[in-house]
């Protein structure tokens, strides 16, 4: 089924880790996602106790060596500082 964002990809997989009965899970994502997500699995599989491991893929369009040199790289920045202070201001550790 079609996903409604990261909140609800990170439920799902718990609820995929649980019906499966998974310890541990490695999660391959953009490396402009790769914090955000780590954030939001982390408090979707706390019930369940699955150890999660966040890598952001390599071979990608952003680079987050060089992000700052194109418009996209800085669009695709500002959004996800965006997304990752609303995160931590609505479930902070």
């Amino acid at each position: 089924s079609a996903s409604s964002g990261t909140r609800a990809d990170a439920q799902a997989l718990a609820a995929w880790c649980r019906a499966n009965g998974l310890r541990s899970v490695l999660v391959v994502t953009t490396a402009d996602h790769s914090r955000r997500i780590l954030r939001v699995t982390t408090r979707a599989r706390e019930p369940i106790g699955t150890q999660v491991s966040v890598r952001g893929a390599t071979h990608a369009d952003f680079d987050p060596a060089t992000w700052w040199h194109t418009t996209d790289g800085r669009r695709i920045v500002l959004i996800e500082w965006q997304k990752l202070i609303l995160d931590l201001v609505s479930h902070p550790f």
